[in-house]
């Protein structure tokens, strides 16, 4: 009797895209345009238009504004951007194709992800059938290890016999009850032995399967690796000051942490920070590296807006 077992199939890993951030490559302004040398005045600030498609209501810009608003103006010790209805400063959501891409981006790792989590509750099924089956395979085994040992010494007594040609009473019982021994050692191996025949297809079929739904989940992931896995440069928001017009463009982002972060860095463009080498820093010019559920300025930022404003000491 063979038996086959567990087939551990690896699973591929992936990581989230890079994503270069906005203004890498756009028209900012420079920063003696965008406000003056104090920061006397804070920035102001309004609505533009918000692409439906992004099911985002200006309540929620509002609140991230908020949080914007927090995060530089308490680094300057004044207030840096202000709301008003009719702010200098309007904040446009466009929906691009870059923003397309992000959703496909996400819909497909969010089903990797599913798929993923199948497998691992598919393996896990699998193991704990496995190490039961292995637990009866050991009972099965050392039962059956008894009854070759009664096997073979009743065989060497039979065939002593069989060559003396003298059998005693003690023999004859001795030979009898190794074969009652026999009798009763096969009445229970069958029975285990058929169960076991049975879970090693069960545990097969299922090893098929997992393998077959590994290769799935392996094909998703080389579709997503194939299409996302490259670096791509994303202009996820830029700052534009062109005449009298200022206003700050969205583009793309992949959920509110994100947009927080990216018009976090575009209104440091609009106070007159240019981008730093830190990459941890907000005005950094890639997104990779900070903190966007917490968002923070790093010191570097921090030295910008201070040595930009000339934070007012209490």
């Amino acid at each position: 009797m063979h038996y086959l077992f567990i087939i551990f199939i690896g699973l591929f890993a992936w990581s989230g895209l890079f994503f270069a951030d906005p203004s890498a490559a756009g028209i900012n302004s420079s920063p003696n345009d965008s406000t003056s040398s104090d920061c006397s005045e804070p920035i102001t600030w309004r609505i533009g238009s918000i692409d439906q498609r992004f099911d985002l209501n200006k309540d929620d810009l509002r609140r991230i504004m908020k949080d914007v608003r927090n995060l530089w103006s308490d680094a300057a010790n004044r207030t840096l951007i202000q709301y008003s209805d009719s702010g200098e400063v309007a904040i446009n959501l466009i929906y691009s194709e870059n923003q397309k891409f992000t959703e496909n981006e996400q819909q497909l790792s969010g089903q990797i992800k599913k798929m993923r989590h199948n497998y691992f509750s598919m393996r896990t099924k699998y193991q704990r059938r496995s190490v039961e089956f292995q637990r009866q395979l050991k009972s099965y085994n050392q039962i059956f290890s008894e009854y070759a040992e009664i096997v073979n010494e009743y065989n060497l007594r039979l065939s002593r016999l069989t060559n003396s040609g003298i059998v005693s009473r003690n023999d004859d019982e001795k030979l009898k009850n190794l074969k009652k021994q026999m009798e009763f050692l096969e009445k229970k191996l069958n029975p285990l032995e058929e169960k076991l025949n049975t879970e090693e297809g069960k545990l097969n079929q299922l090893s098929e399967k997992l393998n077959a739904y590994a290769d799935e989940v392996n094909e998703f992931i080389y579709q997503y690796r194939n299409r996302f896995g490259q670096v791509r440069t994303f202009h996820q928001g830029i700052y534009i000051n062109v005449g009298n017009q200022k206003k700050i463009n969205i583009y793309q982002f992949e959920n509110l942490n994100k947009l927080r972060l990216v018009l976090a860095h575009e209104f440091g463009h609009a106070l007159g920070l240019n981008h730093t080498d830190n990459p941890a820093s907000i005005m950094n010019y890639n997104m990779q590296f900070q903190l966007d559920e917490s968002l923070k300025l790093s010191d570097d930022d921090r030295d910008a807006i201070q040595n930009r404003c000339h934070p007012l000491i209490e």
